[in-house]
C-alpha cells in the first residue's frame, strides 16, 4: 500500500472533526438550548473559509511554511496548520456557546481557516504523488476518514456534551485533533523533499481561469451536490425537533452514518470502474434526492418517531460520499500539476460555496414552511438537476476515462 494512504487518513480525518463539530453538533447542541433555526443558519459562515481558501491557495503552492521539522513543503504546511490548531481549540473552554455566541463563531471560524489551509497541502501531496486510479483511492480513504471525522467531531463531541457538558466537549475535540496528527508526525522523515512532484511554476488563479472550460469546471461543482447538502444539513436538528436525546443522536445515528460512509467509500472506486464514472455518480446522485423526498413526505403525512429520518440520514451520507470520491477523483484528474494545491481548491472551494448555500438556503426554507416541506423540496430539486448535470459531466469524458483505466 501506497505509504500516503494512512497520512492522508489522519490528515482528512482531523479535517471532518471542526465540520463535524460546527454543523452537526452545535446545531443540536444550540436548538437544544432554546436557539432559534433563524440564528442556527448563522452557523453556515463557518463553511466560508473553505469556500474562500483559493484566495492563498497559491502561496501554500508558492512559499515556504514557517515550521517544517523536518517535513517538505507541503507536509511543512499540514504540521504548521495542525499545531497551530490545537491551542485554536482549546480556547472554546472559555467560552459559553449560548451566551457567547459572537466569540464562539470567532474561534471556531479561525479554527476552520487552519484546516482549510491545512487541506490545501493535503490535497497538493495526493495530487501530485498518485496518479489515476490511485486518485480514486485518494478519494475513498478521503471518503471514510473524513466521514468518520465528521461523525466523531459531530456526534462524538455531542455525547460529550450530554455526558460531560461543554468542558467535556472541548476536551474531546483536541484529543480528536490530536489523533489526526499523528500518522504524518510519526512519518513525516519519508515526506522529507517534495521529490517526485514536478518543479512548480509560479501558481496563480489567472492561471487556472485561462485554461479552457475553467469557468464550466467551477459551475458544476457548485451545483452538483446542493441538493444533498441541503437535506443532510438538517437531519440533526429535525431529530431534535422530534424528541431525540443527545445520546441518541450521537450513538445510534453515529453507528449509522459512519458504517454507510465507510462503506460507500470503499464500494465507489469498484463500481465507478465497473460501472463507468458517469452511469456511477448520476445514480448516487438520483438515489439521494429521492431519499429527502422519502423523508419530507412522511414528516407530512405526520411522521414520528425517529427511525426514519436516522435511516435517511444514514442513506444521505451514503450518497454524499459517493459523489464525493467519485467527483473529487475527478477534480484531481484536471487539476495541474504545476500548481496542484491552487486548481484543486478552485474546484473545492466552488462546491464549498454551493454547500454553503445549501445550509443557508435549507434553514430559511425550513424557518418558513418547516421541515417536511424542505426535504420536499431538496428531493425535487435534486432530480430536476440531473438533466444539467449529465451533459455538463459527460463532457469530461478523457478525465473520467482514466480514473477507470489507469494502474495505480
Amino acid at each position: 500500500m501506497n505509504r500516503l494512504l494512512p497520512v492522508l487518513a489522519g490528515l482528512y480525518f482531523a479535517q471532518g472533526v471542526p465540520v463535524g463539530f460546527s454543523l452537526v453538533a452545535l446545531p443540536a447542541i444550540l436548538y437544544g438550548a432554546g436557539v432559534g433555526l433563524g440564528q442556527l443558519g448563522m452557523l453556515g459562515v463557518l463553511i466560508m473559509p473553505w469556500a474562500l481558501k483559493f484566495l492563498w491557495a497559491p502561496q501554500i503552492d508558492n512559499r515556504t511554511p514557517p515550521v517544517r521539522l523536518g517535513a517538505g513543503r507541503r507536509a511543512g504546511w499540514v504540521l504548521t496548520c495542525q499545531l497551530a490548531a490545537v491551542p485554536a481549540a482549546a480556547v472554546l473552554l472559555a467560552v459559553d456557546p449560548v451566551r457567547d455566541f459572537t466569540w464562539l463563531l470567532a474561534v471556531l471560524f479561525v479554527l476552520n481557516i487552519l484546516f482549510a489551509t491545512q487541506d490545501i497541502a493535503t490535497d497538493a501531496l495526493a495530487v501530485t504523488r498518485l496518479a489515476g486510479r490511485g486518485w480514486l483511492s485518494a478519494n475513498a480513504v478521503q471518503g471514510g476518514a473524513f466521514s468518520v471525522g465528521l461523525v466523531a467531531g459531530g456526534s462524538g463531541t455531542l455525547l460529550a456534551y450530554a455526558l460531560l457538558g461543554w468542558p467535556g466537549t472541548v476536551a474531546c475535540l483536541v484529543l480528536l485533533l490530536l489523533a489526526g496528527l499523528a500518522p504524518l508526525w510519526l512519518s513525516r522523515a519519508h515526506f522529507g523533499a517534495d521529490a517526485g512532484e514536478p518543479a512548480a511554476e509560479r501558481a496563480s488563479i489567472r492561471r487556472f481561469l485561462r485554461r479552457q472550460g475553467s469557468w464550466g469546471l467551477l459551475a458544476l461543482s457548485a451545483a452538483y451536490k446542493l441538493p444533498l447538502m441541503m437535506g443532510y444539513g438538517l437531519v440533526s436538528s429535525l431529530l431534535v425537533h422530534q424528541g431525540a436525546s443527545y445520546t441518541t443522536i450521537s450513538v445510534t445515528a453515529a453507528t449509522a452514518v459512519t458504517a454507510v460512509s465507510i462503506a460507500g467509500a470503499v464500494v465507489a472506486p469498484r463500481l465507478t470502474v465497473k460501472l463507468g464514472f458517469h452511469r456511477y455518480l448520476f445514480t448516487a446522485l438520483a438515489l439521494s434526492a429521492v431519499v429527502w423526498l422519502g423523508l419530507g413526505a412522511w414528516l407530512l403525512l405526520a411522521g414520528d418517531g425517529i427511525v426514519v429520518p436516522i435511516v435517511a440520514q444514514a442513506l444521505g451520507y451514503l450518497f454524499v460520499t459517493s459523489a464525493a470520491v467519485t467527483v473529487y477523483a475527478l477534480f484531481m484528474a484536471v487539476s495541474d500539476q504545476g500548481q496542484a494545491g491552487t486548481d484543486y481548491t478552485l474546484l473545492y472551494c466552488a462546491e464549498a460555496f454551493g454547500n454553503a448555500a445549501a445550509g443557508g438556503l435549507a434553514g430559511a426554507i425550513a424557518g418558513a414552511l418547516g421541515f417536511g416541506p424542505t426535504f420536499m423540496i431538496a428531493g425535487a430539486l435534486g432530480l430536476l438537476l440531473l438533466p444539467v448535470l449529465v451533459p455538463a459531466f459527460r463532457r469530461l469524458r478523457r478525465p473520467a476515462e482514466e480514473l477507470t483505466t489507469a494502474t495505480p
